[in-house]
């Protein structure tokens, strides 16, 4: 019986219902990447931390 269920491809929840990270970002695929980012940026904006736009690219 697993003690976890798979969230995206870095993260699984624990019955506990905690996050785990099962995993290296290297190993993620591109889908995979941009919502481990996206939940960084959510977590980050919860903790009042504002994130810029990158100076070189515009983006």
């Amino acid at each position: 019986m697993k003690k976890y269920e798979l969230l995206a491809d870095k993260w699984a929840m624990a019955k506990s219902g905690q996050k785990i990270l099962i995993g290296s970002t290297k190993e993620l695929t591109h889908k995979g990447f941009s919502e481990y980012m996206r939940e960084i940026t959510q977590y980050g904006a919860e903790m009042g931390i504002r994130f810029s736009v990158n100076p070189k690219t515009g983006r």
